[in-house]
Parts: C-alpha cells; structure tokens; sequence
C-alpha cells in the first residue's frame, strides 16, 4: 500500500505527540533528588576527596576558615605573662622553639607562617612574636573548640580555623580528646589548666589516651583536612615558618605534600617515634626530610624537630654549622 503525502504527514504528527507525551509522563515520575543522589555517588565511586579538590577548598574557605581579626589584640597583660604563662616555657620546649625563631627570622618583615596545634594562640604560641613584632600574617589551626573559642578571643591577625591536619591526602573526622584540669589547690589554675589543654589528640593514636590522676578527659569531633588544602584554598605558594605540633600524626601530615607545589623555608615539628618516653632522634625521620632538600638545624628532647630548606641561602647562613651557638637549656623549670 502506498501513502500519500497527506497521510504520511499524519503520521509523523500522530508519532511525534505520543513521543511527547511519554516523555511527559517519564518526567513525571523522575525524581530530581534521584539525580542529586546519583551526582554524589559518582563523587563518592571516584574515591576519597582530593587536597585539591575545588569542593573540597569551597567547603574550607566558607566553613572553617575565618580572616584574621581588625579589633586589637585581647592578650594578657605583661604583668600577668610570666606567672600565667612563661613560667612553665621549658616544659614543652617553647624556649627552644623561641630561640630559633628570632635567630632565623628577628629581621624579616612580612613573613607567612602555618601553626598547627595553635591551642589558645598565646600559650606557648610558636608565632605570636612574629605576628606582633614582624607584621607577619597566617593560618592558625585549632581543633578543640573550646581551645579554639579562646583563640578567636584573642583576636589574632591571622586566618584561624576550627579544624584537624589529616594524615592523608584527604579529609577525615575523627574524635579527639582534650585534658581538663581538675580544681588546683594552690590557685595556679591558669597556667596549669593551659599545660593540660595543650595536650589535645586523636583518640588511639600514640598519646596516652589516660587522663592520669590531676585531669579529666573531654571529648569532641573534629574535621581535618589534608595540610596543603589550607594553602590551595588561601593561594599560598610559599610558607616562611611551618609549626606542627598535633600529637601525633605529623610525619603523616608531611608526607601528603606536594612538595614541588609548595616551598618551605623552615619547619618546627613536634615529632614521636615510637613511644613518648624514646627520646632519641628519629633517623629515617631526618632521611626523609634530607630527601626533599632539608637540613636538620636543631633537636630537644621535648621531641622538637627544626629544618630549614637547603637552598634557602639566608637560613642556611645563619644555620652553619661553623658558626650556629645551638640553643642550650639552662635551667628546667616543670609544674607540679
């Protein structure tokens, strides 16, 4: 049988309007969380976020990255510093730390530097002289939040935020616990309650998780994020100071580094072999930081570690071993 033009026509409309109205009715019963849902799992099927990852770096800026503070400072006052504060600085080798800060970088203005483990920000603060004294500028990482609550407080003018370093090269939660001090006799309740919180870790790793006889334990969820992250979402390519003191975990923070992505001129680790009470110097700890092109400056048996980068033609100046005085611990002085 052959069509004519005018039923042929006829056909194609009659075809044309049934394929409409299927494919009214299919969308009719599709639902758009359907696609939502099926957008995350794709994500979730491709593997763990990436330190780069633009969600990632979105979810890190608008979420736990707060700009550094206009109003002035809200620090203790001089008067008070020593008996708060200075007192105890021997006791996780703050003097230690201090003394290779002003020696690397007491004339240098406008410096960037990282501290992880940034407790109240003015406790034995690995950065607070640079950012007074030099102008320097940062990121302060704090993952206790009632740590951190005391960090915002002091109205610090750098970048702080509420959040963990991850050991892998993508983010994680995990549960940390924090030491509060129970009530002090002797009224030292400042100074002493500080020494506690500093002691802030992960749950299980190789922190004793024991509060011991003088503490309590407290217990809160924290979101860590991949170290690079922070400098991936701020546009920071170089770091003049890199402090990590997170209890644990901070060769792993290293390792995830792109390391040709980002130069850093000197680094303070707190870093534990094995077990806290091993004092000596970690060996392949030191070879693996050689391998990226840094030199051992200095170490304390606080587990303190200080590097600075081979090429650095300043810091490698200042840093020869024909001319370094090394820091010498002169006196201890521990609260009991």
């Amino acid at each position: 049988m052959v069509l004519t033009m005018k039923q042929m026509l006829i056909s194609l409309v009659v075809l044309a309007s049934i394929l409409v109205i299927h494919q009214q009715s299919m969308a009719s019963l599709w639902d758009p969380g359907e696609e939502v849902q099926l957008t995350m799992l794709l994500g979730q099927m491709r593997g763990p976020l990436q330190s780069e990852d633009p969600q990632l770096l979105d979810h890190l800026t608008k979420n736990f990255l707060f700009p550094p503070s206009t109003m002035p400072y809200n620090l203790t006052p001089d008067g008070e510093m020593f008996e708060n504060y200075h007192r105890d600085s021997h006791t996780f080798g703050w003097k230690f730390l201090d003394y290779y800060i002003k020696l690397f970088f007491s004339d240098q203005k406008y410096g960037i530097f990282f501290e992880a483990g940034a407790l109240n920000g003015e406790f034995n603060s690995n950065t607070l002289w640079l950012e007074q004294n030099n102008n320097w500028k940062g990121i302060l990482v704090e993952p206790d939040p009632t740590n951190f609550k005391h960090l915002a407080w002091k109205q610090r003018k750098s970048w702080i935020s509420n959040s963990c370093i991850s050991g892998y090269k993508y983010p994680r939660e995990i549960l940390m616990q924090t030491l509060v001090k129970d009530p002090d006799p002797h009224n030292r309740q400042l100074r002493g309650a500080w020494l506690f919180r500093a002691n802030a870790h992960e749950v299980g790793n190789m922190i004793s998780d024991h509060p011991g006889p003088m503490a309590s334990p407290s217990f809160s969820r924290a979101q860590c994020f991949p170290l690079y992250s922070y400098f991936a979402a701020l546009n920071i390519s170089t770091v003049d100071l890199l402090s990590l003191d997170m209890q644990g975990n901070e060769w792993n923070a290293l390792k995830s580094l792109p390391w040709d992505s980002l130069k850093i001129r000197a680094l303070f680790i707190e870093h534990i072999k094995n077990d806290i009470t091993v004092k000596e110097i970690d060996e392949d700890f030191v070879k693996d930081m050689t391998k990226h092109g840094y030199r051992l400056v200095d170490s304390d048996d606080k587990h303190n570690y200080i590097f600075i980068l081979k090429e650095d033609k300043i810091l490698d100046y200042r840093t020869d071993p024909q001319r370094l005085k090394k820091y010498k611990t002169d006196v201890q002085i521990v609260w009991v």
